[in-house]
């Protein structure tokens, strides 16, 4: 058996871009980068980190009820298995998913590269690199002594379609497993990382107005983004000081769109998340 994968792009409305994968896996391999691993602890938390980011695929695949949900930090794995067994916890709904239907599986494994890992805040971010080329931002956190998948997921009720006809039966209802690509942003600067807990909730109120508003449709922070047409937003703090920035998003040049009117509390978050871009 293989992994499943099925990734699209839908569309793009304004600066605002959505990513979607369906995934399923079996015998999944992890490998770490070395990025910004720098010893042995660090580099075996990459390792520690990149098994977890895999290992919702396989125990999918697997049809381990148990071991899937605990895959996931528990805000997401409430919502897991909801649409095919409503009113059931996570495993319960699981479970009896696994008994009526067959999990889809398309391709080979897998291959996680830790693109990020800020261990002191119990965070990371992975790269989930398919056979076919295809890339899956996945975002991760330390929960109760183990890393699992914050990324928003969802298991899935679906008819197989025809071109999947040499896989299974046209018509049958099979399951999916689709994680949502990661909207967080990965890059923390260090004046962050050690600035104590009230910068990080800044910096991660700052982060939701990014992914919300598109900015990475056209801006890079560190590595998540686009390098274009917008500058590269990495270091912009140190650049621009609070008052400029506010001129720069209400009043910004062309092509970028002004954000005169996003709600006070929301520039103001998103102007202090550039400002400690350092």
């Amino acid at each position: 058996m293989g992994a499943a994968v099925a990734r699209w792009r839908p569309h793009q409305v304004g600066a605002c871009v959505c990513a979607l994968c369906v995934l399923a896996a079996f015998g999944v391999l992890a490998a770490a980068s070395n990025g910004n691993v720098s010893n042995g602890n660090e580099s075996r938390t990459a390792l520690s980190v990149a098994s977890a980011a895999v290992a919702p695929y396989g125990n999918f695949a697997q049809k381990d009820a148990k071991g899937l949900c605990e895959d996931f930090v528990p805000a997401v794995a409430v919502k897991l298995v909801r649409s095919v067994s409503p009113g059931k916890d996570c495993t319960e709904a699981a479970v009896e998913a696994f008994a009526r239907y067959e999990p889809l599986v398309l391709e080979s494994e897998p291959t996680a590269v830790v693109r990020t890992v800020y261990a002191r805040l119990g965070r990371a971010w992975v790269d989930l690199r398919f056979p076919r080329g295809q890339t899956l931002g996945v975002g991760l956190r330390r929960v109760a002594g183990r890393w699992r998948v914050s990324s928003s997921a969802f298991v899935s009720l679906v008819t197989c379609p025809a071109i999947l006809a040499l896989r299974c039966v046209v018509g049958s209802k099979v399951l999916v497993l689709a994680t949502i690509e990661s909207t967080e942003i990965g890059f923390i600067p260090s004046g962050v990382r050690h600035g104590g807990a009230r910068t990080l909730r800044e910096y991660e109120a700052g982060s939701r107005v990014v992914a919300q508003s598109g900015c990475l449709a056209c801006h890079r922070i560190g590595e998540d983004g686009h390098a274009g047409p917008g500058p590269d937003l990495t270091h912009v703090g140190a650049r621009l000081d609070e008052q400029q920035l506010v001129h720069a998003l209400i009043d910004p040049r062309a092509p970028m769109p002004s954000f005169k009117r996003l709600p006070r509390a929301k520039l103001a978050a998103l102007t202090r998340f550039l400002a400690l871009l350092r």
